[in-house]
């Protein structure tokens, strides 16, 4: 569980230098869907500019995305953490 807390740490500091950038789309692309569920869950106490995006999903927003590879397959984001 500290190794998870140390990556979600490492992530929201990433996310800071993405906000003080020029980049519009960053993407968290996850092995699996629960894992990027899990992690939208846990980054959403930090910042609400987190979105979870799945199968389900309606509309694709520009900002901060975190899927799985099996979702993001096809999509270009201005950067990527593949976590």
């Amino acid at each position: 569980m500290l190794y998870f807390y140390e990556e979600i740490s490492a992530i929201v500091d990433l996310i800071s230098n993405f906000e003080k950038s020029d980049y519009i789309s960053l993407g968290i692309i996850y092995k699996t869907k629960s894992q990027a569920k899990y992690t939208t869950d846990k980054l959403k106490t930090n910042t609400d500019k987190v979105y979870f995006l799945s199968r389900q999903s309606s509309l694709f927003v520009k900002g901060i995305i975190v899927t799985s590879a099996h979702i993001a397959k096809g999509l270009k984001f201005d950067k990527e953490i593949v976590p």
